[in-house]
């Protein structure tokens, strides 16, 4: 595919042309000059507005987690997703401490005792 310019990256999402010039302007999307004028490839540019409309991948967790895990943490170390850990928790599935209105912890060792 041919390189897009600012404007043509524009009207493919959507935004207006300024948008584009001050997100590249942050660095956020990788383009390349061309006679004096802003192109994006559109290779390049996959990668980049992943990130920027999904986010960041999320890391995994390098080591065991500690004793008390946050909703999130549970999910990636038991590989499941947060809507899962938490409808388990809402069922008695797995063993959770409410420490607030919106805060909810687990500890690792009732945690393994559960799940078995």
């Amino acid at each position: 595919m041919k390189p897009l310019t600012t404007v043509e990256l524009a009207a493919v999402l959507r935004i207006d042309p300024g948008t584009v010039y001050r997100l590249k302007k942050r660095g956020l999307l990788p383009s390349q000059q061309i006679g004096g004028r802003m192109h994006f490839r559109p290779s390049k540019l996959i990668p980049a507005l992943h990130h920027f409309y999904v986010g960041p991948p999320r890391e995994k967790p390098s080591s065991l987690p500690t004793d008390w895990m946050k909703p999130v943490d549970v999910a990636d170390y038991l590989g499941r997703s947060l809507g899962t850990v938490l409808r388990w928790a809402r069922k008695g599935e797995l063993p959770y401490y409410r420490l607030g209105a919106h805060c909810v912890r687990f500890r690792l060792g009732e945690l393994e005792e559960a799940i078995g």
